[in-house]
Order: structure tokens, then sequence, then C-alpha cells
């Protein structure tokens, strides 16, 4: 089943067969999820195991395109399974609805800093992601807030992680502006340009001859 994206960059699609197929879905060590990113210049495909979830996360004009690809070689697995074992999955298949939250960086952190709370090529947030069993997180530049996808037991657990790495970031920004002025504070005054005398005789001095 192909769950409905709640926004433009993110899609699930729900794996309803037992994991131990999943392996021809995904690839031998991820593969051929790794191929989809790649001929669809997604950001991220990933097995939530958790959540009984592939989650997609890339460019809005190709997440339908992936997640038709997944959904389709995962009713191909389905003919392949015995119908008994299939059915006992799906009775005790369970996966939890995305809730949505939004919350202002106004008083927080500045936009100039946000690149540091991102990190690099989103890795803080993929981490957050991840550890927070979350479904995605999107920082909204025009509001300046962060807008955070996931089931509603889980948004506060990724709302506390976020927010102890802004206090991380902050305090880190803090203490390299305090070096650089204790450091400033040492150095010798600059000379004034009136302290300067010249006369042709300097220029002759600065000759090599």
């Amino acid at each position: 089943m192909i769950q409905p994206a709640m926004n433009t960059f993110y899609k699930h699609v729900i794996v309803d067969i037992p994991h131990v197929y999943m392996k021809t879905v995904v690839g031998k060590k991820g593969a051929n999820l790794k191929t989809y990113c790649k001929q669809y210049k997604m950001n991220n495909i990933w097995f939530n195991m958790k959540r009984n979830l592939i989650e997609i996360w890339g460019p809005k004009e190709s997440l339908n395109d992936v997640a038709g690809l997944i959904h389709k070689k995962i009713t191909n697995v389905k003919k392949k399974i015995p119908k008994e074992e299939l059915s006992n999955c799906i009775a005790q298949l369970s996966v939890s609805d995305d809730a949505f939250t939004c919350g202002s960086l106004e008083e927080s952190i500045s936009k100039e800093n946000v690149k540091y709370l991102i990190g690099k090529n989103g890795i803080n947030f993929k981490n957050i992601t991840r550890l927070s069993n979350v479904s995605y997180i999107w920082y909204n530049d025009e509001k300046h807030s962060l807008d955070i996808w996931g089931p509603n037991e889980n948004l506060q657990t990724a709302i506390g992680m976020l927010f102890s790495l802004i206090t991380t970031v902050n305090n880190n920004i803090l203490l390299k502006q305090t070096a650089v002025a204790e450091s400033t504070e040492h150095l010798d005054p600059p000379i004034e340009a009136s302290k300067f005398s010249y006369s042709e005789h300097d220029e002759d001095d600065m000759c090599l001859t």
C-alpha cells in the first residue's frame, strides 16, 4: 500500500509482507534502494523495520514513480509467499499514521546558523529522524521554523533532540566568538600612518644592490 504523502518531499510505502522477504525488494546491502536513489536523484530511501515502511525523501516530481516501483516489487513478492503466512503478517500489521507539528525558531537560533543545526548534507536531521523514529524533518526557510511528520507518540522525542542540538550549536558558536574576542585583545594596537616618516634616503636603503 502506498501511503499518501503529507508534504511534497516525503512519501512512504507500507511493507505488508514478512520482513524476511524484503531482501528481494531492498537488494543485497540495499543495492536496489541505492539504484533508485541514483536513478531518480532521491535524497534517501530506507527500510524502517520498526514502522513497517519504506521511507522516501527526494524531489517531489519523482516521489510517485519511486513509490510505485517499490510497491510493484512488494506486490510481486507477495505472489510467492504462502497464503497463510501472508495472512498472518497482514493480521498483525501495525502502521502508525503520521501526525504533523511545527515550531518557530525565531527565539532559538538565527537563520544564518541554521546550517549548523541541519548539518552537512542534512546529516543531523537524518540522524534525529532515525533515532526518534519520526518520518521527516524539514526546515521551513520562509517561516524560519521546523516542520516534523511522524507518529504522534514520537514527535516530542524529535522536538527534544532538536532543541538539545540547538543549545549545543549556540554554545559552540558563543565559545568561538569568545575565543576570537580574547585573541584580538592580545594583539598589538595598529600603528598610525602619521607615525611613519619617509625620505628619499629610505627608498635607497630598501633597494638591493
